[in-house]
This record gives C-alpha cells, structure tokens and sequence, in this order.
C-alpha cells in the first residue's frame, strides 16, 4: 500500500523547492537586488513563484495519480489474461471420446457410478462454450446430395424396382 506521499509527488515538491531557492539565488547574484530573500518584497514576485510552485507540485501529484491509475489498470488486465487463459486450457484441453461412426462424444458423468452418455458433438461444445451451431451443406455434400437425388429420380422413371433403392424411392 502507498503511503499519502509517494515518489511523484515528492519529486515536484522538491523541484518547486529547488525553484524557490534558484529564484532567489537569481536575484541576488545575477540582478544585483540587495539582500538575498526567501520570501521576496514584491507582492508580484512572490506571486510567480507560488504560482509556479503551486503547478510543478499539482503536476507531481498528476502524474502521481495517473501512474497509479494505469499499474492498477495493468494489474487487472494481467489478471484477466490469466483467467482467459485458464478458461481456454479448461475448455480446450484433456480427452474426448468420440465416436468414429456418428462423431457422437462421450461424456462421463462425474457420480459415483460412473455412468456415461453419448451426445452430440454440437450439443458438448454449445454446452462448454458461447458457440451455437447452425446446419447447411458443404459445397461437396451439396453436389453429392444432388446427384443422389438426380440418381433415384431417374430410377423411378426407369421403372427399377429392385434393390435396397427402390425402398428408399417410396
């Protein structure tokens, strides 16, 4: 935990400080002003310099706070990258049994008696994820679908009747 004054802050208080002191130095040495002050005579001197002051220890303190704001920021994103990536190894890691005829996937439950179900694969990855599936026909499919149809039509206006096709044409 920061204390109330951390090392931004400081920093601008320290070269306002530095600044004062410089600005009398200035005066004294360089304009040749008699007696060297801390705290000038003219009101608008004394002005400048608090004002200036005022805006390097205000800009410390700025910056101060903005860093603190953006380590906390990088803080949570660090802890949400590591979530993401614990969710993905979750879901995207270990076994599944899946069967190589119906591409039906196997899901143990975990009770005692260790009973399996057999579901879909749509139906194990929408229930594990975000991910929802809709069906259509691959290019491929669609053209070996079409010429299957073609097949039968010509069947039946050929007149076969033998065969397991004829029972699929009724």
């Amino acid at each position: 935990m920061r204390g109330p004054i951390s090392k931004y802050s400081a920093a601008g208080f320290l070269v306002a400080v530095a600044f004062w002191f410089s600005e009398s130095f200035i005066h004294y040495f360089f304009f040749g002003e008699a007696g060297y002050d801390i705290i000038p005579a003219n009101v608008n001197e004394l002005w400048m310099r608090t004002a200036i002051c005022a805006l390097v220890v205000g800009f410390g303190v700025y910056v101060d706070i903005s860093v603190g704001h953006m380590r906390r920021l990088q803080a949570e994103r660090y802890e949400l990258q590591i979530q993401l990536q614990e969710t993905l190894m979750k879901l995207l890691s270990g076994f599944v049994s899946i069967c190589c005829v119906c591409k039906k996937v196997c899901i143990s439950e975990s009770s005692s008696s260790g009973e399996e179900s057999w579901t879909s694969i749509e139906s194990y990855i929408s229930h594990r994820s975000e991910l929802k599936f809709t069906h259509g026909y691959c290019p491929d499919c669609e053209a070996k679908l079409n010429k299957d149809i073609e097949d039968r039509v010509k069947m039946r206006k050929s007149g076969i009747s033998d065969g397991p096709e004829a029972a699929l044409l009724e």
